[in-house]
């Protein structure tokens, strides 16, 4: 469960995690799962490091963060005092601010704040730029703006993740046989961005002529909890989540956006004592995600009508079907406590000559993402 980098040292290999990276989490789902269909672009992040196990280091100038225009993440009362870096605080005032945090789904119709002279700006989001408030970022008096990003992608400034896969042992003791006896239905899909960019719409219609798709939320015609909406991915107890674990075979962990290293949390839930077969699409390499045999690619499959086939044959074997779900129960999503802002401020004391600036920062997130190619 573990591989050779190029130093040659052993790493965990399903977290992506390396010493020199600045690497978290989002404990939030993304927007396309969420039971309302707003812009927020929350600042919940987890660092994947035990920050706190560190010695403190101290007598160190204070460093101030301003969150430009997402102020609910960051209350001015927040303490650094768990992590290796404790100099910092969050502020109110643009002006004495050492670092400030700007939310990339939040910018339209914002006028920027006046910037001192040695001011770090960093740009963050959860989500891929595919969506159209993500425009604004390419406005002209954002370019050249930015030093730090927060992103997906593992070519930020720093990376943030939505979860990640560790083993489990030992492996969950469950009667597999009433697991598959138990299950009325092939496949689910839970989903609230209808017509997104990956074309998830079409590739799945297509797919219906070989499977059963059941489609809850906004784009189907099922309904599933207090507002008939659809699976909220908060975690194992989530009575949606249970209802797939127990009647359906597969869920279709099928991403709104065909982006590089683009993974949200329903992919990564689906590893949280879910009785399911994850089926991927999207433009992460998975075979760095998880192991191999414990999900179904779409990549693998020349078109959606083959992979819909695949799908309806695996549905009826009971023994491949069970080896893989056992194969999947050997892991389960390692989630670790908020350490954000333990990143950043280590960073403001130790890495203060890495700024450099982004031309244009649409541009760079725009260059890693594309349209299907599978359709």
């Amino acid at each position: 469960d573990a591989w050779k980098n190029i130093e040659g040292e052993t790493v965990n290999k399903y977290t992506n995690v390396s010493d020199n990276e600045a690497i978290g989490d989002w404990g939030s789902p993304s927007e396309d799962d969420q039971l309302s269909s707003n812009e927020n672009d929350d600042n919940s992040y987890s660092s994947v490091g035990e920050l706190s196990t560190l010695p403190a280091v101290t007598n160190l100038k204070v460093m101030n963060i301003f969150d430009f225009n997402h102020r609910k993440c960051c209350p001015l009362n927040y303490s650094f005092s768990e992590c290796e870096y404790s100099a910092c605080k969050f502020t109110d005032n643009s002006a004495q601010a050492d670092l400030v945090m700007i939310n990339g789904a939040r910018l339209k119709g914002l006028i920027l704040p006046p910037r001192p002279l040695g001011q770090i700006w960093l740009m963050y989001t959860k989500e891929p730029p595919t969506f159209k408030r993500f425009k604004s970022l390419g406005r002209r008096d954002f370019y050249n703006q930015v030093n730090w990003t927060r992103c997906i992608f593992r070519d930020s400034t720093f990376r943030g993740h939505y979860g990640s896969l560790e083993s489990r042992a030992p492996p969950p003791n469950k009667d597999y046989d009433e697991v598959f006896a138990q299950k009325r239905y092939q496949a689910a899909l839970f989903v609230s961005h209808c017509n997104s960019p990956s074309r998830r719409d079409e590739y799945v219609k297509r797919m219906r002529s070989e499977i059963d798709v059941d489609i809850f939320g906004n784009c189907g015609n099922k309904t599933c909890g207090h507002h008939g909406l659809r699976l909220n991915l908060y975690g194992s107890k989530d009575p949606c989540l249970q209802q797939v674990s127990m009647d359906y075979k597969f869920y279709l962990s099928f991403e709104n956006s065909m982006c590089s290293d683009y993974v949200t949390e329903k992919f990564y839930k689906l590893f949280e004592n879910v009785d399911v077969i994850p089926v991927v699409r999207g433009g992460a390499n998975y075979s760095e995600r998880a192991p191999a045999g414990s999900y179904v690619n779409a990549e693998d499959f020349g078109s959606p009508e083959e992979l819909g086939k695949y799908l309806y044959k695996l549905s009826k074997n009971k023994q491949e079907y069970l080896r893989m779900l056992k194969i999947k129960d050997r892991y389960t999503n390692a989630f670790p406590k908020p350490r954000y802002s333990c990143e950043l401020c280590k960073a403001l004391h130790t890495r203060r000559d890495m700024p450099s600036t982004y031309d244009n920062i649409l541009t760079w997130m725009t260059d890693h993402c594309w349209l299907p190619s599978d359709l």
